[in-house]
């Protein structure tokens, strides 16, 4: 049996997120919790440069080093963004640990949570899910709805 997952659309204004990771999937797993109005830090050994959209962002806090455990405290949900597996398990293990909401990109078995393929009208918002198997239909969905 497929695990099943609950679509909800959290409030994170204003809220403390953690990614790890500096590469483009981070940089593009923080400008979706900066839409949602989420404080971010990331943490990473090195980072590419921040997209346009998000330089000069206050709410986002880039701190240049590897993952520490207390990295997770007082954070309302996590997202482990490496190409590191070693660095994955542990931050996902710590986060469910704590209790902590975690995404690993590409790792849909380490996940409590996935992102959706979002198309937003104003306050419409529909997001597409295939229970992240299948990114990329997911993607072309919300293309056509579009």
């Amino acid at each position: 049996m497929t695990d099943s997952l609950l679509p909800v659309f959290l409030r994170l204004t204003g809220r403390s997120c953690l990614v790890v990771g500096g590469g483009a999937v981070a940089w593009a797993k923080t400008a979706r919790l900066r839409e949602a109005g989420a404080w971010i830090t990331l943490i990473a050994p090195f980072f590419h440069p921040a997209p346009a959209s998000l330089q000069g962002d206050t709410a986002i806090e880039p701190i240049l080093r590897a993952f520490e455990p207390d990295d997770l405290n007082g954070r309302a949900l996590v997202i482990a963004a490496t190409d590191d597996p070693a660095v994955q398990r542990e931050v996902s293990g710590r986060a469910a640990a704590l209790g902590i909401p975690c995404n690993v990109v590409d790792v849909p078995e380490r996940c409590d949570f996935t992102f959706g393929a979002v198309l937003r009208r104003g306050p419409l918002q529909i997001a597409i899910s295939t229970n992240g198997q299948f990114p990329l239909l997911a993607q072309r969905l919300r293309d056509r709805l579009q």
